[in-house]
């Protein structure tokens, strides 16, 4: 016997929504790769040109 497989749109997110991301977690458990993390999304904010979180 097989299982019901659910179905889902192609826009749907097949995982939880609420789940937190993977490097969100590490974060949350690795002060020093936190600040790491911090200053490298920062970086690439300030190179894309995007200011206070605003293009």
């Amino acid at each position: 016997m097989t299982k019901a497989r659910r179905k889902y749109q192609e826009k749907e997110e097949r995982r939880h929504p609420a789940e937190p991301e993977g490097l969100v977690v590490t974060a949350s458990k690795n002060r020093a790769f936190a600040e790491r993390l911090i200053g490298v999304i920062r970086l690439a904010l300030i190179t894309s040109g995007v200011k206070h979180g605003r293009r």
